[in-house]
């Protein structure tokens, strides 16, 4: 006779080993696009697939700041391909989605609110006609209960796009992106990215025709430096504001040794004040008037603790 203490480990095993098989393991697909001719909001899609049939759907808080973007959340919708599907608020930044077996299509606008173009602070999102800085953070809806999900990000914008994320441009066949409350739209070509939450909601967009892009390596690490001019920008000496910028760079990885990191991306803004850190790219605001003046006004000195950005 087995005993009973056996029979219920090897009971309780078989349930563990069902459990951990079949674990819902999420892929999302954002599809997001902003209208240059209407630089006033962002229009997002979410293709949800794998996902429990009840989950959490929620905007990221950055530790740094609350800007509580979840406010000018508009037109939040869900889909279930023609099946029932929900989505309830569950908290002022969290909503309950009830999926049709795993599945479902989450449709919402970022209608940006009024703000000073020439003079915003670095870390908000801002859409001009000639390019854009999207906060991913206050764009990204996404699933907190599976960090590690796939995410496969379909980005239309025109233009340069520098992204800590490493993307690629694509041109889908008939690739199409749903508006909301719109038919359906082509768009030709579309940038992509696969990554997970962590990262693409610590990787701010710069993008744009304007954009003004510079490249160097350090021990065979790439860096790249773009700045978006205003468009009544002052003209200041970019040969030497970029030399100043990877002299800082190479001074500040001569500490380390070697870069820790695999890439690093400046993303340099007019009519911009403030800075934030990220992973692997650093936000600041830099006046063109300013750099006229002089062009390591933002750039102090490194210090023994200092990387790239800081």
């Amino acid at each position: 006779m087995i005993p009973v203490q056996f029979r219920l480990v090897a009971a309780l095993a078989g349930a563990l080993s069902i459990t951990t098989s079949h674990k819902p393991n999420p892929e999302i697909r954002y599809s997001v696009s902003v209208d240059p001719t209407n630089p006033s909001s962002i229009n997002v899609e979410m293709e949800i697939g794998g996902a429990p049939r009840s989950v959490r759907l929620a905007m990221a808080v950055h530790p740094e700041y609350n800007d509580r973007f979840w406010r000018y959340i508009r037109e939040l919708r869900v889909d279930g391909g023609g099946r029932p599907a929900a989505l309830a608020a569950d908290g002022d930044h969290i909503w309950r989605l009830i999926t049709h077996s795993g599945s479902a299509r989450v449709s919402y606008r970022i209608q940006l609110p009024p703000e000073n173009s020439a003079n915003r602070p670095v870390w908000h999102t801002g859409i001009r006609s000639d390019g854009g800085s999207i906060n991913t953070v206050d764009t990204f809806l996404y699933l907190p209960d599976f960090p590690h999900a796939q995410l496969d990000i379909w980005l239309h914008v025109p233009g340069t796009v520098l992204w800590a994320v490493r993307a690629s441009r694509v041109f889908p066949d008939g690739a199409q992106m749903v508006k909301p409350g719109e038919k359906a739209q082509t768009f030709d070509p579309f940038w992509m990215a696969r990554t997970e939450a962590s990262t693409l909601l610590d990787s701010p967009i710069l993008y744009g025709n304007a954009l003004r892009v510079w490249h160097f390596d350090i021990d065979g690490v790439p860096h790249t430096i773009a700045y978006w001019p205003l468009p009544n920008a002052t003209s200041f000496d970019t040969a030497q504001f970029v030399d100043a910028i990877e002299k800082v760079a190479r001074e500040a990885v001569a500490v380390f040794g070697k870069p820790p990191y695999q890439h690093y991306e400046f993303l340099l803004e007019d009519g911009a004040w403030g800075a934030l850190e990220h992973k692997n790219s650093v936000t600041i605001g830099m006046p063109s008037r300013d750099l006229a003046r002089d062009s390591r006004a933002y750039l102090p000195e490194p210090t023994n603790s200092s990387t790239p950005g800081t």
